[in-house]
């Protein structure tokens, strides 16, 4: 896979993260009655795409079926969220505390429905990563959860080392669902700013 390829679907993969940070700083900057600033709209972003942070190394080795195992530095819910919240609302103030908070919560749900094998949402209390509405080992289920063990089998039996050229660089169900819920997530951005 070229480059360019590359960071078109690691762009169009993170569509919809980048959608709802833009999305959420704005809703909140309306609900504390703040102004809405290219900054706070740029901090929102990033909020929703930091966790993601150690997927650039797969631009040089490329996303294949284990693209999954970059999960396994930031994405603890249990342990991230109360973090960002406590650092941004000690760093900065209740804003971009809030904001860091639902983006990131936003982007670790994202992570657990659909495609991938989900997050490690009780982590330190249990190391299994868990999913919703998805299938584990083709069947479908409203939670799995997987053991180290398990994700590597499936990945192993399942897993797609083109998904990202198979989901995202053409036309899928997955990519017309995610486009179509950025659309929605900046569109109503513009109506929420309108309403200011």
């Amino acid at each position: 896979m070229k480059l360019r390829e590359k960071v078109l679907g690691g762009f169009l993969v993170s569509l919809l993260d980048i959608s709802a940070g833009v999305f959420l700083s704005i809703v909140t900057a309306k609900f504390l009655g703040l102004k809405i600033s290219l900054c706070a709209v740029s901090f929102g972003i990033i909020s929703s795409l930091w966790l993601d942070l150690d997927a650039l190394s797969l631009l040089k080795k490329g996303a294949g079926k284990w693209t999954h195992e970059h999960r396994n530095l930031f994405h603890f819910p249990l342990v991230v969220l109360p973090v960002a919240f406590i650092a941004c609302y000690v760093l900065s103030n209740g804003y971009y505390a809030t904001v860091v908070l639902l983006a990131t919560f936003f982007h670790l749900v994202h992570d657990s429905i659909g495609i991938g094998w989900g997050v490690k949402w009780l982590y330190p209390f249990s190391h299994k990563n868990y999913k919703f509405f998805g299938l584990k080992f083709k069947e479908r289920r409203i939670v799995s959860s997987w053991t180290k063990e398990e994700q590597r089998r499936d990945a192993t039996l399942n897993g797609d080392d083109n998904w990202l050229r198979n989901l995202y660089l053409r036309p899928s169900v997955v990519l017309f669902v995610e486009i179509g819920l950025s659309l929605f997530l900046l569109i109503s951005s513009m109506f929420v700013v309108m309403a200011l």
